[in-house]
């Protein structure tokens, strides 16, 4: 063995990804093996929609298992590298993985369309390249192997240092920008990101106010007023509250509020807003004495929720209309909670939805998400995410639902 060899044989492995690229086209392998470059492997897991080079494009896709390869092999050298991990787009949990994976092998489907049935369709809008200089104190002229590159770097310097790729190119306005910019890029003068865009359904936030941990100075009787609800509001567990909400309560005007705030007094947080036009009674409804026949069923899913089951169990509850069977679901679902677990309430139409909402909000409060079709993308938004965050872990919705 030669010492080129044995340098060879102390190299560590290359993670390799398997990647379900997002491309219709026929006669697709299920996925596509790439390498991981160094800078991605703390961020490049599986679940992660990643950008990857395919059929002379750059394409999205999902990495699906992440494995090794000794770097003797020869198939590390003909592999193509992952381009980036896209921020903000969908990422999928290790049980969303194996349900798509039963889905496909189910129903005889590709594995890209069943993936594309978990994320919801906002989730799936257009990408972005943003390109920024590793150091804003480049000189071009000393580095650059050409006047092109050259003028690349001086234009991203002129761009503030950090721009769209498209818009980039288009500023810098030569013919051979492809071949010069990866060469850039190759030797660590720029770095790229992707991310997802989706202007109409970013995270909406509204303006809250939160108590200061003390008082400075002197207060008005307005500002004291807002004090005095903020306090109310704290031992009620309801803070941080929205402005509107606050003032209402106090009775007292925006520029008392703003004078608060000046006198850090007060402190404005922005907080999420749920636009999914629910309503969320102030007061939890209990449970009511239970006929014979739901306790006993009631008693059975329990005791099926608390085994520690390898197989899924099947249970049909049988009743006539106005029989309490909804009093047995409601129960089943607490206890699937208390098992750490998380529950999906399927109805049969949208329009029932909302009579199903009223009753499980009224008894789980802010733990209820919904989700179907007529949902407008901001709302479909909010709730997967509600969903994927665990601060919701009850959904009620139609059959679109199943996939949360």
């Amino acid at each position: 063995m030669n010492n080129q060899e044995a340098a060879m044989d102390i190299l560590p492995p290359v993670l390799i990804a398997d990647v379900v690229v997002d491309v219709d086209a026929p006669d697709l392998l299920e996925s596509y093996a790439y390498r991981i470059p160094d800078d991605l492997i703390a961020i490049a897991h599986p679940g992660e929609m990643v950008c990857a080079p395919f059929g002379g494009a750059e394409q999205k896709g999902y990495i699906i298992s992440i494995r090794s390869l000794t770097a003797t092999d020869p198939l590390v050298v003909r592999l193509k590298d992952i381009e980036g991990v896209v921020e903000g787009a969908v990422c999928f949990s290790e049980q969303q993985t194996q349900l798509a994976r039963f889905i496909a092998k189910k129903y005889v489907c590709e594995l890209r369309h069943s993936i594309r049935c978990i994320a919801p369709s906002i989730m799936q809008n257009r990408m972005e390249t943003r390109v920024r200089l590793t150091d804003m104190n480049i000189r071009p002229q000393d580095y650059a192997d050409s006047m092109i590159q050259a003028h690349i770097l001086q234009t991203l310097i002129g761009m503030g240092g950090e721009t769209r790729r498209d818009d980039l190119q288009k500023a810098a306005n030569v013919s051979s920008f492809p071949t010069s910019y990866k060469s850039l890029k190759r030797r660590g003068f720029i770095k790229e990101s992707r991310i997802m865009v989706r202007p109409n359904v970013i995270e909406r936030t509204i303006r809250s106010v939160v108590p200061a941990e003390k008082i400075n100075g002197r207060i008005s009787p307005a500002g004291q007023r807002i004090i005095d609800a903020l306090n109310t509001f704290e031992q009620e567990g309801k803070t941080p509250v929205p402005v509107e909400e606050l003032l209402k309560k106090s009775g007292s005007s925006i520029a008392a509020l703003k004078t608060l705030i000046d006198r850090k007094n007060a402190v404005i947080r922005l907080i999420p807003h749920r636009r999914i036009p629910l309503h969320i009674p102030s007061t939890r409804t209990n449970p009511p004495s239970l006929t014979i026949s739901q306790r006993a069923a009631c008693l059975y899913l329990k005791r099926v929720i608390r085994e520690d089951k390898t197989e899924p169990v099947t249970a049909l509850l049988f009743g006539i209309t106005a029989s309490g069977k909804t009093e047995v679901y409601l129960d089943a679902i607490q206890n699937t909670l208390d098992a750490g677990r998380n529950a999906i309430v399927l109805v049969p139409e949208i329009a029932l939805t909302t009579q199903v909402l009223d009753i499980f909000t009224g008894r789980f409060g802010e733990e209820v998400a919904v989700l179907h079709s007529h949902l407008s993308d901001g709302e479909k938004h909010d709730e997967w995410h509600r969903v994927q965050e665990r601060r919701a872990r009850i959904v009620v919705g139609a059959r679109s639902a199943i996939f949360a």
